[in-house]
């Protein structure tokens, strides 16, 4: 099928290799006879492939998996500049081969999962060589350009999909962690120290993904797509947004959820995949 198990994002295929597969991953059902999601990003949409096959297995919805890191699931915009005619045909092929799989098969559901902040404000260093750009495009963008191009391409992406009666869903960003936690979990175990006495609270990154937020609600409203909003399942009582839950990594790095993570995100995508399989009504 392409899914990798519990290894995590980097073991499911990405787009430059569905040529040489015969087509996207396929998890879940397996079946490409079974109600349908696909599952479209970059990496981090990898990194929660983990759920969406538990899911897709339980409730008998086949998974589709689309990713490529660095880049955006929003048609006719790119993650970053691109530095060769060579690139952007790459980058232009990994757009076309999504377009032709949406042509071609129908799709009870589509979910977005993507480190959404790169592609709008750049780097945590300030670093914009992400920021959206046109294609074919060879200079770095500024964020006023990369957000005018977001709130145009991403709602016509969206309309695009419901078009063709599609349910759209659109994961908020999972934020980053100060350092990356599995190698801080090991420095908290040899010291005898809980890992998430560094964890920051859930209201901290409220305030750093403020701006974010907004930018998807603004390239939501007035479709019909649903911003699902991960934090709660990350959050203890005491507010903070933890780095670990029971000795166990919610991260495989600083901004990759783990498997374990992935897993968290459960009660907010079952709800998907009920009504892909026709029991949204069953209770």
């Amino acid at each position: 099928t392409g899914f990798g198990g519990e290894s995590g994002f980097d073991k499911f295929y990405t787009l430059k290799q569905w040529e040489a597969k015969g087509g996207p991953p396929l998890a879940g059902a397996g079946s490409p006879d079974a109600p349908k999601v696909l599952l479209w990003g970059d990496s981090h949409a990898g990194a929660v492939m983990p759920v969406l096959d538990d899911l897709g297995k339980e409730f008998g919805v086949t998974v589709y998996l689309a990713w490529q890191g660095g880049r955006p699931p929003i048609i006719g915009a790119r993650g970053g500049p691109s530095r060769s005619s060579k690139r952007e045909l790459e980058r232009a092929e990994d757009e076309r081969q999504v377009l032709d799989l949406l042509e071609s098969t129908r799709f009870d559901a589509v979910l977005f999962v993507a480190r959404w902040p790169i592609y709008v404000l750049g780097l945590p260093n300030g670093e914009r060589r992400y920021l959206l750009t046109e294609p074919d495009d060879r200079s770095l963008s500024t964020r006023d350009k990369a957000t005018r191009l977001f709130l145009e391409r991403f709602p016509a992406t969206i309309a695009s999909l419901e078009s063709r009666g599609t349910d759209v869903y659109v994961l908020n960003n999972t934020y980053d962690q100060p350092v990356s936690v599995p190698e801080a979990l090991v420095q908290a175990r040899r010291h005898g120290r809980d890992i998430n006495d560094w964890a920051l609270t859930l209201n901290e990154h409220r305030k750093r993904n403020a701006d974010v937020t907004g930018l998807l609600e603004r390239a939501l409203k007035g479709s019909g797509a649903s911003l699902l909003d991960p934090l709660p399942f990350f959050t203890d009582e005491k507010g903070v947004y933890l780095m670990a839950k029971n000795g166990e990594p919610l991260y495989s790095d600083q901004t990759h959820l783990s498997p374990f993570g992935a897993r968290q995100l459960r009660p907010l995508l079952e709800p998907i995949f009920r009504k892909a399989a026709g029991q949204d009504r069953a209770d």
